[in-house]
């Protein structure tokens, strides 16, 4: 196919947006020469097709080039900020919102817009991260769990632990091993059975 003008291309894809046949539109653009891609219209005309197709990313990309031509068009601001809230980038269709909003502040479109722009739901918060922190051990005494008071007082505890400390002074036998009491009980039972075995023997001879 033969390559188009900007100007011509430009109203060869009217004329099928128009019609609602925003393929052919496309189609017709496609032609422009590369050389005229730099008209702030060519870019009007593709984002309005790729938005009848519900193309609303390519459609934002498209006003967004022809506004690095000319930042304060009001008609590809407009598109632009339709195209964004289409495809749910609402912090960035404000944004080019409030940029439009200088250019034309009396315009309807764009109220109409910032009424759409408010209408949208808040985004949730994200949840907050639950952070999991150890259990806190009391030193105190080891609390009821069903009334949740401790079975006796501090001073009471204290007491408690003085007499203990006193019981195992008093018995010192107590918490000790029993192992060498019993290896003195059987250091002392050989002796005795060595000299059982030799009174026996013994005894006879005295008795005649």
């Amino acid at each position: 196919m033969a390559q188009l003008d900007a100007a011509s291309g430009i109203e060869q894809a009217l004329r099928y947006l128009a019609k609602g046949d925003a393929v052919q539109a496309l189609r017709a653009l496609d032609r422009v020469s590369w050389v005229d891609l730099g008209w702030p219209d060519y870019w009007r005309v593709r984002a309005e097709a790729f938005l009848m197709l519900g193309e609303a990313r390519q459609a934002a990309k498209c006003a967004g080039e022809g506004l690095l031509e000319d930042p304060d068009n009001l008609e590809l601001l407009v598109l632009y900020v339709r195209a964004l809230l289409q495809g749910g980038e609402y912090q960035r269709a404000q944004d080019a919102l409030n940029h439009a909003l200088l250019v034309a502040p009396d315009n309807l479109e764009l109220q109409s817009l910032a009424d759409a722009l408010e209408s949208q739901p808040p985004h949730p918060a994200a949840p907050a991260k639950t952070v999991l922190t150890p259990p806190h051990r009391d030193s105190s005494p080891i609390k009821n769990s069903r009334w949740g008071k401790p079975p006796f007082t501090e001073a009471e505890a204290r007491a408690i632990q003085r007499a203990f400390a006193g019981n195992s002074r008093a018995y010192p036998s107590v918490g000790k091993s029993k192992a060498p009491a019993r290896r003195r009980w059987w250091g002392l039972l050989f002796p005795l059975m060595a000299m059982g075995l030799v009174a026996y023997w013994l005894w006879p001879q005295v008795v005649r």
